[in-house]
């Protein structure tokens, strides 16, 4: 299992460069089924070089809490995917996915690079700010995205770390496509 850095609060530099370095060995698998291209692409933008950056840790993070959740961490899960099934709006929605994705932080014990993160894309936070708006209340892209989240779910409850990476990484595509659809509409504005 790969050792993915941990942040002290102090030195932010250097946990920032441990970062990068755990993203470039790392990240190669994750971008199989992506074109080169298209990473290269993501890699040398700042945005979404912070983008690239959280997939890569999503990614790890659900292989740990695969292999490491208890029953009670489970049930949280499996009720804050419940809530995202029933949201009655895309805000609701978009809080509830925040929730599931920092739960996984914690359960891995890994809050320190959510809260890093946070700090460090606040310009792809602005652009991921209406993804649900933008997918769209009850569409195929948003059934879709319930699927995937119960997916996830349904993976980390068998212990099926494959699973659960494929899924994220299907998580990650859809918003990848938004994001530069998104970042697009903007350069032509």
């Amino acid at each position: 299992m790969s050792r993915i850095p941990n942040y002290d609060g102090e030195n932010e530099n250097a946990y920032t460069q441990d970062v990068e370095q755990f993203v470039v060995q790392e990240g190669i698998k994750y971008e199989k089924d992506f074109s080169k291209f298209l990473m290269d692409y993501v890699k040398e933008d700042k945005i979404l070089k912070n983008f690239y950056i959280r997939f890569i840790y999503e990614c790890e993070i659900v292989k740990i809490v695969t292999n490491n959740r208890t029953k009670i961490q489970l049930m949280e899960l499996d009720m804050i995917v419940s809530n995202m099934e029933s949201a009655p709006n895309t805000e609701t929605l978009a809080i509830y996915d925040s929730t599931f994705h920092q739960k996984l932080f914690s359960i891995a014990e890994k809050e320190d690079f959510f809260v890093w993160f946070r700090l460090q894309s606040k310009d792809l936070s602005n652009f991921l700010s209406g993804f649900w708006n933008a997918i769209g209340y009850k569409t195929d892209y948003y059934w879709e995205l319930m699927e995937i989240h119960r997916e996830i779910y349904n993976a980390i409850e068998n212990q099926n770390e494959e699973k659960a990476i494929e899924m994220m990484e299907r998580h990650f595509s859809i918003l990848l496509f938004q994001l530069l659809g998104t970042m697009f509409n903007q350069k032509e504005s």
